[in-house]
């Protein structure tokens, strides 16, 4: 018996044969810690959103309207994001994955990939603040910027709770 749980704890815990204690990797507990520190604003995001941003492609006077939707969802140790820009006629179009979400005391970070019809996906990376009212934050209102990383693509943004 006692050669199976040397077995055991040399197949699974082998740092435990040489009297050294589990120690987390300092990175995660790291981004563990900072998520606490600000969970109580992920819980306030949660939630579906709307947003609509403008931008204006080479060549063109008038800047081009987009609209989509979204939905931001609490995991153990972060938040994610993931949506559809809607098409021409309302419908949901282009999905779009949130890659990393990053949540302080103004707003949201986040990094996107759009796939591409090429098989390649397009990285972007966005930054949108709470609208304030009375000095206390909104939580139903985001406004911001965005951009397509490696591209003169970029755009403002504004993303409202969708009740």
């Amino acid at each position: 018996m006692l050669v199976g749980i040397v077995s055991f704890l040399s197949y699974c815990r082998p740092e435990a044969l040489r009297g050294a204690r589990y120690e987390a990797d300092p990175e995660i507990a790291q981004i563990r810690q900072n998520f606490r520190d600000v969970e109580h604003l992920a819980n306030m995001v949660i939630g579906d959103w709307i947003f609509v941003t403008q931008y204006q492609p080479d060549g063109q006077q008038q800047p081009v309207e987009v609209k989509g939707s979204c939905k931001i969802s609490k995991g153990k140790y972060g938040i994610s994001m993931h949506g559809n820009i809607t098409d021409p006629d309302g419908e949901p179009g282009t999905a779009f994955i949130v890659k990393q979400v990053f949540v302080n005391e103004d707003g949201l970070t986040y990094i996107y990939e759009v796939p591409q019809s090429l098989g390649r996906a397009i990285l972007g990376v966005g930054k949108v603040r709470f609208v304030h009212a009375e000095g206390e934050p909104l939580v139903s209102q985001m406004r911001g910027n965005w951009a397509v990383l490696g591209h003169e693509l970029s755009g403002k943004a504004e993303f409202n709770r969708n009740n």
